[in-house]
């Protein structure tokens, strides 16, 4: 056991996955001292089952102690940070629900901090998606079987947040990116360890058009306001662009949105999956990945658009 590591885990209507998520932490070859189980605000019995979980195996293998903490905040940003206020640990992990993750995963990430001397290790989250629409939303959005650093299976030395601060509060995303931002400017040095990969328990990114448009506009809601990123900002720049030209030059706009189907529709997901594997896996995919390219931008811009009409109405009352 290492008591200097708490390991925070922010959940919300996890019923279904939390007890995978209980059972693989319990089994960690290196224990932490705690591990903080941070409810978001669930409407489900995932705290109850929980409470009961904790009652009958709190003393049965004299490792962690499991904490339910019960903070309603709605979103995990700032679950995360209220973990992170109660954790007693020098050094915090951060792991979610509805992931599986091995049960070395913590020891591999404390050895790799000590070999590399780093304030921040992470591992990354390996995405394939279940189902054809989330297989074509994860190759538009993350990259198709592609490793990408997460803060889940993160572990950092809790003294970064005094430089970092924590992280932005109220975000249901983006403030990964934020983060990560800020610890690249202050020169706090962030590990990649390849050997520590997790996983979606099921749906990956989305399993439906409906689920990927408001996903995106959630997450691009989210992405407003943060560190050294601009993107928002061009989408919504290109898209104002484009109005006058289809107005005044329909020939040019067409050219312009035959051009952004090509680019959105493919060069993107092969870009971002580093190759076309998952065409060769799914043919499909084919016919649904402009399809998926177009929901996304939609759903970024509505979600900004949405963020921006409603500090004006917000201004004006």
């Amino acid at each position: 056991m290492n008591k200097d590591i708490s390991v925070i885990v922010p959940y919300y209507n996890e019923s279904e996955t939390i007890l995978t998520t209980l059972d693989l932490m319990a089994r960690q070859t290196l224990q932490p001292g705690e591990v903080i189980l941070v409810d978001s605000g669930s409407t489900d019995r995932g705290p109850e089952i929980i409470d009961d979980w904790i009652v009958q195996d709190r003393g049965r293998s004299g490792g962690a102690c499991f904490i339910n903490l019960r903070a309603n905040t709605g979103v995990p940003s700032s679950s995360k940070n209220a973990g992170i206020r109660t954790a007693e640990g020098s050094l915090v992990a951060f792991m979610d629900c509805g992931l599986t993750f091995g049960t070395d995963w913590l020891e591999k990430q404390v050895d790799f901090m000590n070999s590399g001397d780093y304030e921040v290790v992470s591992g990354g989250c390996f995405l394939e998606g279940a189902g054809l629409w989330d297989c074509s939303a994860v190759a538009q959005t993350y990259g198709y079987k592609k490793f990408c650093p997460s803060v889940p299976s993160s572990l950092a030395r809790k003294s970064v947040f005094d430089r970092t601060g924590l992280f932005l509060e109220g975000k249901r995303s983006g403030y990964d990116v934020d983060w990560a931002n800020r610890l690249e400017t202050l020169g706090i040095r962030r590990g990649l360890n390849r050997d520590v990969v997790v996983q979606y328990n099921g749906i990956n990114y989305a399993e439906s058009l409906k689920g990927l448009f408001l996903k995106s506009a959630n997450y691009a809601e989210g992405s407003l306001g943060l560190h050294e990123y601009y993107f928002p900002y061009a989408y919504i720049l290109l898209f104002l662009a484009f109005w006058p030209i289809l107005f005044f030059k329909p020939v040019m706009a067409a050219v312009l949105l035959a051009s952004y189907l090509a680019l959105r529709g493919y060069l993107v997901p092969i870009l971002k999956s580093r190759g076309v594997r998952m065409i060769w896996d799914h043919p499909i995919l084919l016919l649904t990945l402009p399809l998926s390219g177009i929901v996304i931008d939609s759903g970024k811009v509505t979600g900004i658009l949405r963020v921006f009409f409603g500090k004006a109405r917000s201004k004006a009352g």
